[in-house]
């Protein structure tokens, strides 16, 4: 079986350490567009649904983190009525499987393009979901989307790599 998706990026657990215990409200806000990419065109050398939340949670528990709130978006980028068919369908079977999977994590799974990164449709609802400005958000991202999507929706953005090194999010 191939092995889809990544571990934690090394030093993620130690720079997450600080921030435990002091009331900070923490998301994760990804894409997983890969399992549409499967339902479209058959290939196996893109996750299933399945594959991805077995990574999401193998990724947390390395961790050892547990979010206030995980927001997915597995829209393609792509146009037309069979990549929409697919991410919907998508959506539905990471739907049904994130009940299980994260238990007591609040989640929300988007198949729409404005909640796909770079556009910032998911940091906005997570600050709507914590009741929050998006001003007050402090996204930390290791892409060049995590950084676009930050600014489009007025959050901070800090870097993973620097963060990882110390830099706060304050």
């Amino acid at each position: 079986m191939t092995s889809f998706g990544a571990s934690p990026l090394p030093g993620a657990k130690a720079a997450l350490r600080p921030y435990r215990g002091m009331g900070i409200r923490c998301f994760v806000a990804t894409n997983q567009a890969g399992p549409v990419f499967r339902a479209v065109t058959g290939s196996s050398r893109y996750p299933t649904a399945e594959q991805v939340i077995l990574n999401i949670g193998a990724g947390l528990r390395d961790l050892s983190f547990c979010p206030d709130l995980f927001v997915l978006c597995c829209h393609s980028g792509k146009d037309g009525d069979e990549w929409l068919r697919a991410a919907r369908e998508v959506g539905e079977q990471f739907h049904r499987r994130l009940v299980s999977a994260l238990k007591a994590i609040d989640y929300a799974v988007f198949f729409a393009l404005p909640f796909r990164k770079p556009q910032p449709g998911m940091l906005a609802y997570a600050a709507s979901y914590f009741k929050a400005r998006t001003a007050d958000i402090v996204y930390v991202g290791d892409m060049e989307s995590d950084e676009i999507a930050a600014r489009q929706c007025g959050a901070r953005f800090v870097d993973a790599a620097e963060w990882r090194e110390g830099a706060a999010l304050g």
